[in-house]
């Protein structure tokens, strides 16, 4: 992204809609669309006012990563993080809805 503001959001117009997390100039975004071979993707961005960002194909992302190993482990490491990140807000999210359900079950 050059400049401006994305939100990540999981269920995008669904009741289960929820923000994920926000990306900002010089980081990236729709990674796991170009890694998975079926190009699905995983969430939806929504721009937070004016964005500018960079569009790659399959073919020239793979073809930057061949040619440039950094590119490469920084991208890992940052799925990597970012796996990490989800895996902690999912258990998170499961936590508060176990104890939402037993508040209500218990009144």
């Amino acid at each position: 992204m050059l400049y401006g503001q994305l939100n990540v959001i999981k269920s995008l117009g669904t009741a289960d809609e929820r923000l994920i997390a926000s990306r900002g100039p010089g980081e990236f975004v729709g990674e796991l669309s170009l890694v998975n071979p079926d190009g699905l993707r995983t969430a939806s961005v929504r721009t937070h006012g004016t964005t500018h960002v960079w569009e790659m194909s399959h073919e020239v992302f793979l073809g930057l990563l061949g040619k440039h190993k950094e590119l490469s482990t920084q991208l890992i490491r940052s799925l990597g993080a970012r796996l990490t990140y989800a895996h902690n807000m999912t258990i998170q999210d499961l936590h508060e809805k176990t104890w939402k359900f037993n508040m209500l079950t218990m009144s």
